[in-house]
């Protein structure tokens, strides 16, 4: 554990509902506009993920996926213009490179070590022998070379020369200056050098210890050699473990220098030269007396890491006397140091100088990848996020946390790519934990980016390959709850060539899209297929079948375009379209029934209808749905044709003008018999769809499938046999026989029981016997030869 840097949040974990999948817009980004700042580097890594070629290798240098990233994030660093922008790029660019060397290094421990047989390996021979046979050394080494590599560019100093001002000074003689030309003539003689040449030793010890902080000792000898101090150049080989000539020509004893850097730094004055002996020797408190920042402080403490396991390993290994006595440095260089990597880090976290920046989330990470704490890393921010989700007291906020979430998420991919389950060492219950925190984890950045996605198609393109990376029994889910939030925030209605792009992206992603729209229209649809029906069919108002369509019913119908681009979708088309429908249908709306089947549809699924419905289609396991679908089809065609027949009826020319007259009775007539006929036949259609339900309809489905038929049936039989009549009836003065037709409507209704119950339950019936009783009084004044008007009257006076 690091102590109080190992979570996000100082406080307890506090538990929340596992995987909260449907908790769409409880998102801790405060604003979508905090997104906009970065939505470059955003696309940037989609692009890279998404086009990244799995044939090259990881850690290429050149084209590999983490070089490819830092480039980017290089990119942004060179534009950004804020100091805080700067300093946080520079973070992460750091943060990629920790990565690429250890994600590097873990990949590709050596199993076949070197034999280092040789019973007279020097003493750097034997420093070789401990990095390649001791993994935790050869990581930490990493460490220690990533943070010198890493560390900002400094201005070495320009001068160079040796006490040139001090020889001028002996020259003439002056008091208080040493007397002699060497390096220990100043302790010797107890006198100082020229001031000109006490400032350029200053500058001199501040460029070398940079230069050592930056793993460039060979640019630190060359200088000493610049300024004439071959003696200082020689102090600083046996400090560099990789120098391949040292195997052969290191010193032997290098106990005996190191000790002798110890004393070198206790006599010295000067800060800078206290503390590069002090790292040399392998101390701390000497050496961090120069750190400015938290990487100045962990690269000592990792040096000193590295010194003490190295002169334990020395220990253990050397096979002849030293010479002379034991070598014992003074007692206060001898403190104890940190061990262990984490040690480190929880002394950082709670060091009052540093705590700061090692609570800076980068560097969190940071700490976690260093001591090898994946599973830690990500489950802390997940608990973060879920504390932030439920709007706990407890969470605090994380700074930028939609790049914190980017970097993690693209570490994820990164990390499953190069260590696959079969490489992790950790117990089931572990790896379950693991892989709980990464689906949270890039759920939670695709709920992210999604919100930068929903005016524009920005991310259209790198969804799918994000929702991969999800289980198998989420991807779909996410996806379906994406194009649902699109859609419903979106002014306009989605084109259909973006739908079809959404769902062609999603199958290149290995996702069903037929699951996928299943999840969507159940989001879509579930307020309009809940809401609460009349408590009879009284309480229906129809609407006129040609009044504007609003923009929700628009919508509804809209999306069924989803699921026209392949007729492996035919079938939930059709159970949707007849949800839909039958909804309409049940509060009214005529004109969003007609929209839904004139112009909703396409071609190819009405002739695939059309081939259900053949006979030999008949073994059609959705023969229900298709028979709802033909009845509804058929009550639109009814529909279509009376309001023709109604607008050819008010066009009836006068008599006079026989040639429009017969053309007109001609179209009359066959407008009549068609709608009468069409009509008669969705009576039939009607009668005929029954309740049960297909394999779509759960058990409680099905209950409300057949709840709503019924009432349907109630609304509407009624209304067809009002169009009938009216049909027949007002026909009869040019077809004289509809008039009898129209009588004979009533026996079709008595026949029926189900049609007389629906007159009744929507109380219909007497308005429906005034018709059939204009139709007699019709008859009646036909067969007198008397008015319709004289006819009544008198049936009136006789009734009374």
């Amino acid at each position: 554990m690091i102590n109080q840097q190992k979570d996000f949040s100082d406080e307890d974990e506090m538990m929340v509902e596992k995987d909260q999948y449907n908790q769409n817009d409880r998102n801790v980004l405060k604003t979508r506009e905090e997104l906009y700042g970065d939505l470059d580097i955003l696309l940037e890594f989609g692009r890279i993920f998404k086009n990244y070629d799995s044939g090259v290798d990881l850690f290429d240098e050149h084209y590999g996926l983490l070089h490819q990233i830092q480039d980017a994030i290089e990119v942004k660093l060179n534009n950004a213009e804020s100091k805080y922008d700067k300093e946080f790029y520079n973070l992460e660019l750091n943060t990629w490179d920790l990565v690429s060397r250890l994600f590097s290094l873990r990949s590709s421990m050596i199993e076949n070590k070197p034999n280092f047989e040789n019973k007279f390996l020097s003493d750097h021979g034997l420093a070789m022998k401990l990095f390649m046979e001791n993994d935790h050394i050869k990581e930490c080494y990493i460490v220690k070379e990533w943070l010198e590599h890493t560390a900002k560019e400094f201005e070495p100093v320009s001068r160079r020369g040796y006490l040139t001002f001090t020889l001028k000074e002996i020259r003439a003689e002056k008091e208080n200056v040493i007397s002699q030309i060497d390096p220990d003539a100043t302790t010797r003689q107890n006198k100082n050098l020229a001031v000109g040449d006490e400032e350029l030793a200053k500058a001199l010890n501040k460029t070398l210890y940079e230069y050592v902080r930056r793993g460039q000792v060979d640019n630190a000898i060359d200088l000493c050699v610049q300024c004439e101090q071959p003696w200082k150049a020689a102090t600083f080989r046996d400090g560099d473990h990789e120098d391949d000539n040292a195997v052969a020509m290191g010193n032997s004893n290098k106990e005996l220098w190191k000790y002798c850097c110890a004393l070198y730094a206790k006599n010295s004055n000067d800060i800078y030269e206290k503390a590069l002996y002090s790292f040399f020797a392998g101390e701390v408190e000497h050496a961090s007396n120069v750190c400015n920042t938290w990487e100045d402080l962990v690269w000592i403490k990792f040096n000193a890491l590295i010194e003490y396991e190295y002169d334990q390993f020395l220990e253990k290994e050397k096979i002849y006397a030293r010479n002379g006595d034991e070598l014992n440095l003074p007692s206060e260089w001898t403190k104890e140091i940190a061990k262990k990597p984490v040690e480190i880090f929880s002394d950082l976290a709670s060091s009052e100088k540093f705590s700061v920046e090692a609570n800076n989330p980068f560097r969190i990470i940071q700490a976690f990848l260093i001591i090898d704490d994946y599973n830690a890393l990500l489950h802390n921010l997940k608990v973060h996020l879920e504390k932030a989700q439920i709007k706990s007291e407890n969470a605090k906020e994380i700074p930028r946390l939609h790049a914190i979430l980017r970097f993690v998420v693209h570490l994820i991919i990164i990390s499953r790519s190069v260590f696959n389950d079969s490489t992790n060492d950790g117990s089931f219950e572990q790896v379950s934990v693991l892989r709980s925190s990464e689906n949270y984890l890039i759920k939670h950045y695709l709920d992210m980016i999604k919100l930068a996605d929903i005016q524009e198609n920005t991310f259209f393109e790198y969804l799918p390959f994000y929702c991969k990376f999800l289980p198998a029994d989420q991807r779909e889910v996410w996806f379906s709850q994406f194009l649902y939030t699109l859609s419903e925030s979106r002014k306009e209605n989605i084109s259909k060539e973006v739908k079809e792009e959404l769902l062609s992206l999603a199958k290149d992603a290995k996702m069903n899209s037929l699951t996928i729209l299943k999840g969507f229209f159940e989001l879509k649809y579930r307020n309009f297929f809940l809401q609460s029906l009349p408590s009879n069919s009284t309480q229906i108002l129809i609407g006129k079948f040609s009044k504007e369509l609003d923009n929700v019913d628009l919508d509804y119908i809209d999306c069924l375009e989803y699921l026209s681009f392949s007729e492996n979708c035919f079938d939930e088309l059709l159970y949707y379209s007849n949800r839909l429908c039958r909804r309409f249908l049940l509060f009214g709306r005529l004109n969003a029934f007609k929209t839904l089947l004139s112009k909703a549809l396409p071609q190819k699924f009405l002739k695939w209808i059309e081939s259900k419905n053949n006979q030999q289609e008949k073994n059609f396991e959705n023969i229900t749905d298709l028979n709802e679908y033909l009845a509804y089809q058929g009550l639109f065609k009814g529909f279509k044709l009376y309001f023709k027949w109604e607008e050819c009826l008010k066009q009836e020319p006068e008599k006079y003008n026989k040639e429009s007259y017969n053309l007109w009775e001609e179209e009359f007539k066959l407008l009549t018999q068609n709608t009468e006929q069409t009509f008669s036949l969705v009576c039939q259609m009607w009668a005929d769809v029954e309740e049960k339900s297909d394999k779509h309809y759960s058990e409680e489905g099905a209950l409300k499938r057949e709840e709503e038929t019924e009432l349907l049936k109630e609304i509407y039989s009624p209304e067809i046999f009002f169009f009938r009549h009216n049909v027949l009836y007002s026909s009869s003065h040019v077809i004289p026989e509809n008039l009898e037709r129209s009588l004979k409507l009533v026996e079709e209704v008595s026949e029926n029981v189900a049609f007389t119950l629906y007159f009744k339950l929507s109380k219909k019936l007497e308005k429906f016997l005034s018709l059939v009783r204009k139709s007699s009084l019709k008859m009646l004044a036909a067969l007198e030869g008397g008015s319709l008007k004289q006819i009544d009257m008198c049936w009136g006076r006789k009734n009374n």
